[in-house]
């Protein structure tokens, strides 16, 4: 169990309860976003994740220097080849 992130487990009982509305009151409910709200606060960082930082991405870092140094090889032997005809 980690023990560095406070979680806490609360159970809550919901029970159905009819809600008689009228048309201007459905309306005005509708427009207001009660379901989208964000959470209060945010966890972004974990402190063992850290040595994950220095692993993940750095193959896409060399594989874009290798893809970059074969794209100009290549334009470099078309440039060649129209200026020899061959």
């Amino acid at each position: 169990m980690h023990t560095t992130c406070p979680c806490k487990t609360t159970s809550i009982k919901l029970e159905p309860k009819e809600v008689k509305q009228n048309e201007i009151q459905r309306c005005q409910r509708m427009k207001q976003n009660i379901y989208g709200c964000r959470p209060t606060v945010c966890h972004t960082y974990h402190p063992q994740e850290t040595h994950m930082n220095n692993e993940c991405g750095s193959r896409s870092v060399i594989k874009a220097f290798i893809i970059s140094k074969l794209l100009l090889v290549t334009v470099f032997f078309h440039y060649i080849l129209l200026q020899f005809h061959i």
